[in-house]
């Protein structure tokens, strides 16, 4: 009864309880505060409503046979749920006074009072009459019903004049109308007797039902079932609920029989007095022009011109070709979106492969679809590596061994590229190409170099080649103005042009195993960083193209000494040592020169040869203990790497 603004229904037991509990604290009879609270929720109903109640009908006797539908709308707009309905339905009795029968499933026999309120100021603000209602008989049990009798005492409104209205005989004899007429005009009427049984069907019924006549007989439950209202398939439940829509659905074991859903009609019921029969007139309740035909037995012949259900079927067909059209355009929307996500993944990928492959701003000029020139780089350091006894190793190993050795290999030196900031050109068979200042504004490219080659010789002897042995390389570094560009537009790589990266390779060529060999012009761009130990090389050993171009020898790299106490945050609150911090020594002992043996000076205490730990910092040598147990190397086939941790 009450609802709250979230439409929650309140138990009959709690409405009662309410009720009787402001009857009692206002001391106010209870019938008479029951009749003041039908008043007040008309009035609150006129309010929200009262376009609608005032255009239900002319006459209060039809405004109450009509409320039962404008109370279902009502509740299907507002969501409420309408398990127990109730009933009502007015007549004329023979004295002329206006009978309303109440009937509900509740078990509130308190609300025939307030209908009695609610019926009196609808009459009074909707019609203009002055009434005097009464309990004529209270419901004594479910299917009972109460009855209220309406005296219409004086109107406050004048009636229209009646005396010029035309007068139409009410004899059957006097009909116009032929059956058969009526059962064209009316295809899915029926007319039923106190017993149920058909007296008259419809054109249309009629085709539907004869060939289970002979069988099954003319009593109209072996055909349909009562849907709604919610009331016993009976004589005296239907001519008692005469103001209801009904609905009846054709039963399974007659109409499924050849037909594929059967049919369900939608209609009214209203009495024949001069033959005690009820008259049910309706109209099937199909959606879409394509339940017709086969599915249902019924075509759109069946359906009088007069009926709305025509319009409803064709304004559905229509309306259905518009749902049909923006269900594929929803999945056509849906598809894109999906499509829009791929691309967006594909182009994510695309640029990391991109990044990957080319320096960032040629990446960036080349996701954007612009020119990208050749350009001359200044000062760069170019790197070469090798590894020796390559051939050797190939002929006595399987291929596949041999691509898993290089893929490790080359898979430590990126990472090594990443820490040094030194860009990878390219890798050809066991040769490995990197430059530093390519892509970068006052980068130390030699130093940045020369610390990442010391770290790839160290590197590789961490791999193991098939053989057994430990792998060594030659290292070979270079310095010089170079030609950068992009070549090729299927399979575009960033390529170096110039003597300088000749000249980088012969660097490699001359170089030992296990050694790295820079430059003169190297030396030069490196030679104030004191963490480096020098051995300077005979001039014949360098390339004769470069003795006529530059002054001074070539040296090997052998050491790089960082120190114990320097380090840098690691942006985890946690210290690390820095890849590129150098410590300070004396100038006299920057190298080692040719008449020295190579390694033979040791470092003092307060410095020390570039280990392991100084080499590949925490974060690096977890992704390279990775690696190994990845290819399932936990002996260390390829890596042979001190605990993480570990002093």
């Amino acid at each position: 009864m009450f609802k709250k603004r979230n439409n929650r229904i309140f138990d009959d037991e709690v409405t009662d309880q309410v009720l009787k509990t402001a009857s009692k604290v206002l001391n106010i009879n209870f019938n008479l505060f029951l009749q003041k609270f039908g008043d007040y929720y008309f009035s609150f109903s006129l309010a929200k409503y009262g376009d609608l109640l005032k255009s239900i009908a002319t006459s209060l006797c039809d405004f109450i046979n009509n409320i039962d539908d404008i109370r279902r709308h009502i509740h299907k707009i507002e969501k409420i749920a309408d398990e127990y309905p109730p009933s009502l339905y007015a007549a004329l009795d023979k004295q002329g006074t206006l009978m309303m029968y109440y009937h509900s499933n509740r078990d509130q026999r308190c609300l025939d009072y307030f209908l009695i309120g609610f019926i009196k100021t609808a009459a009074r603000v909707l019609y203009g009459m002055k009434t005097r209602i009464s309990l004529y008989e209270s419901r004594k049990s479910y299917n009972d019903y109460s009855v209220i009798s309406i005296k219409a005492v004086t109107s406050l409104v004048n009636k229209k004049n009646t005396t010029l209205s035309l007068q139409f005989s009410t004899r059957p004899s006097d009909l116009f109308m032929e059956p058969f007429q009526m059962d064209s005009i009316f295809p899915f009427h029926m007319i039923l007797d106190n017993n149920l049984n058909i007296c008259q069907l419809g054109s249309s019924l009629n085709r539907l039902l004869e060939r289970f006549i002979p069988t099954h007989g003319l009593n109209i439950k072996k055909y349909f079932r009562l849907v709604k209202p919610l009331i016993s398939f009976t004589y005296e439940s239907m001519k008692s609920n005469l103001n209801t829509v009904f609905i009846l659905s054709s039963v399974n074991e007659i109409l499924f029989d050849g037909f594929n859903n059967g049919i369900i009609l939608k209609g009214q019921v209203t009495t024949l007095d001069t033959s005690d029969c009820l008259w049910f007139v309706g109209s099937p309740k199909v959606d879409l022009v394509s339940q017709l035909n086969g599915e249902s037995n019924l075509y759109l012949s069946d359906i009088p011109i007069h009926d709305a259900t025509r319009e409803v079927l064709l304004v559905n067909e229509r309306t259905n070709e518009q749902d049909n059209l923006k269900t594929q355009l929803e999945v056509l929307t849906n598809r894109l979106k999906e499509t829009s996500k791929e691309l967006a993944l594909s182009k994510m990928n695309t640029e990391n492969i991109l990044d990957d492959i080319f320096p960032k701003d040629v990446a960036e000029s080349l996701m954007r679809n612009l020119p990208v020139p050749a350009v001359t780089k200044e000062e760069v350091s170019i790197l070469f590596t090798d590894i020796v006894g390559f051939t050797a190793i190939c002929e006595k190993s399987d291929p596949a061994d041999i691509t898993d050795m290089l893929n490790n290999l080359y898979i430590g030196f990126d990472l090594l590229c990443e820490a040094y900031e030194v860009y990878k050109v390219e890798t050809i068979g066991d040769a490995y190409m990197a430059v530093a200042g390519i892509h970068q504004k006052d980068v130390e490219h030699g130093r940045c170099t020369t610390a990442m080659g010391i770290s790839m010789i160290t590197r590789a002897k961490k791999v193991f080649a098939p053989t057994g042995n430990p792998v060594e390389i030659r290292v070979g570094i270079h310095s010089g103005p170079v030609v950068a560009g992009v070549v090729g537009t299927r399979m575009p790589r960033y390529c170096l042009f110039g003597n300088n990266v000749t000249f980088a390779n012969k660097m490699e060529s001359t170089s030992e195993s296990g050694k790295l060999h820079i430059s003169p012009v190297t030396y030069l761009e490196i030679k104030h960083y004191e963490e480096f130990v020098f051995f300077e090389r005979p001039r014949e050993v360098m390339p004769a193209m470069m003795q006529k171009k530059y002054q001074g020898n070539s040296y090997f790299v052998t050491q790089r000494r960082v120190s114990q106490f320097q380090s840098l945050p690691n942006g985890h609150g946690e210290k690390r040592r820095s890849f590129m911090m150098p410590i300070r020594r004396p100038s006299e002992v920057s190298f080692v020169n040719e008449s020295e043996e190579l390694g033979s000076r040791c470092p003092s205490p307060t410095e020390s040869v570039l280990s392991d730990h100084d080499i590949f910092p925490e974060e690096l040598r977890k992704q390279l203990v990775a690696l190994e147990l990845i290819n399932g190397y936990q002996n260390g086939k390829y890596f042979h790497l001190p605990k993480i941790g570990a002093a």
